[in-house]
């Protein structure tokens, strides 16, 4: 007598959360494209996420693609406020040392130290 065996099963599939897709979406092309804006929208509509996700007590899912586009935009800015303080001290070093070097005064006693007047 064979043997037979019948499927009576259904797959159920939770769906993802919109948010948590856009925060990953953005969390991507704040590396590639928009750094700033990208990183911003990106942590903001996963922080956004997680909290529908965690709301939803297990209707939508989605939580680990919101935690991904959370890391990526939180390390992007770091990255982003980094760079701008590097920037802004940079800035600031170049026209205090010109200012210093193409002061006239300075010039006058640097020539007359050497003694060349």
């Amino acid at each position: 007598m064979p043997l037979s065996y019948s499927a009576n099963y259904t797959i159920t599939t939770v769906p993802n959360s919109n948010l948590a897709i856009v925060s990953l979406i953005f969390g991507i092309l704040a590396w590639m494209m928009i750094p700033l804006i990208g990183s911003l929208v990106a942590i903001i509509t996963g922080h956004m996420a997680r909290q529908e996700i965690r709301r939803s007590q297990g209707a939508v899912s989605g939580d680990s693609m919101a935690i991904a586009g959370l890391v990526l935009g939180y390390v992007q800015l770091a990255i982003t406020a980094l760079m701008f303080c590097v920037f802004i001290a940079l800035f600031l070093n170049y026209f205090s040392v010109s200012a210093y070097f193409f002061n006239t005064n300075h010039f006058a006693s640097i020539i007359t130290a050497q003694g060349i007047i």
